[in-house]
């Protein structure tokens, strides 16, 4: 496989959003080989540049490796970053999608409920940071989704209880946090202070 990921810049960012990799990576994997289990997908930099989705190693460092089982087999594959320009922009309203979500800032605890019009890791992902922002007010910097280990691709989104736990705070610098929906373990996403 060596297919081209066409996903343009969200919002005002200059860098491809993890969330969009992750959707194009889950897209890609359900196409060739059916539905994954145990995704461990881990970003390395941010990508200012367009896309490649590989099966065999590159020779240069991936920005992104996604490591999962699917197709009746271990499957490993790099995200690369190209020369070629990202095409487009579309627009992205993060603070709709986080604007009701509750947060208990004792417990690092955020809590949002109903039909989301988002796939599922855009919605962890918008909650996570926003979590971050409330109950790690004296950590400072931009907070940027690193790692997603999940049971399998997350979704098209829909009506759920969606919570989000900082579990750990490691160096001041990396964070744990555990996904459930519904009550139901759903994984895990690691933050990074950039």
């Amino acid at each position: 496989m060596d297919l081209r990921l066409e996903l343009p810049f969200k919002g005002d960012r200059n860098y491809l959003h993890g969330t969009d990799i992750h959707d194009a990576v889950r897209d890609a994997v359900r196409n060739r080989w059916g539905e994954a289990e145990a995704v461990d997908l881990s970003f390395h930099r941010l990508a200012r540049h367009a896309l490649r989705l590989r099966d065999e190693a590159p020779a240069q460092e991936a920005m992104a490796v996604c490591r999962c089982r699917a197709g009746g087999g271990a499957r490993q594959l790099w995200v690369v970053e190209t020369e070629e320009p990202v095409q487009g922009r579309r627009p992205y309203d993060e603070e709709a999608v986080v604007a009701p979500m509750q947060v208990d800032h004792d417990r690092r605890v955020a809590v949002l409920d109903g039909d989301r019009a988002r796939t599922d890791i855009e919605t962890w992902v918008a909650m996570t940071k926003r979590l971050h922002q409330l109950a790690l007010p004296d950590l400072r910097g931009r907070w940027l989704f690193v790692r997603a280990r999940l049971p399998r691709f997350g979704g098209a989104g829909g009506p759920a209880r969606r919570e989000i736990r900082i579990a750990a705070v490691l160096g001041n610098r990396l964070t744990r946090n555990e996904l459930l929906l519904d009550g139901k373990p759903a994984g895990e996403i690691y933050f990074a202070l950039d």
